[in-house]
This record gives structure tokens, sequence and C-alpha cells, in this order.
């Protein structure tokens, strides 16, 4: 699939934004099946630039070049 999309899974993940060749590729939501959510872009399925929340929605890290860094 490629292009915008949403996927769920069984154990309450979901995930919505763009896609390509499957995976999410550019902008996008993740969200836990505990609440957190990650929003911003990825690359090949994997978060590069963007910032990870609570499940009560507080920032909680930053995403940087795919590395989690503190706020």
């Amino acid at each position: 699939m490629e292009g915008e999309g949403r996927f769920s899974f069984e154990d309450g993940r979901l995930y919505v934004g763009q896609l390509k060749q499957d995976l999410p590729e550019g902008e996008g939501r993740w969200q836990f099946a505990d609440g957190r959510y990650y929003i911003g872009t990825f690359r090949q399925g994997q978060p590069q630039f963007g910032t990870l929340y609570t499940s009560d929605g507080q920032p909680a890290q930053r995403i940087v070049e795919g590395k989690a860094s503190s706020l």
C-alpha cells in the first residue's frame, strides 16, 4: 500500500499516516495500546523526527534522526 493509510493491530496499536511499500513513510501518528503516541516523520517504518507523548498528552521524548533525546 502507498499513500495515506490506517493500520490497526490486534494488540491495540494504531498507525495513521503516509505509507510506502506497506511501511510508515513521511508524516504519521503511531498510537500504542497503553495510550502513548508518537507524532512525526517516519523513514522505512522507523520514527525519525517527532515527539513521543504520554497517554495524557504530555510530551515525553523527542525523536531526532531516529534517536530518543530528552526534552
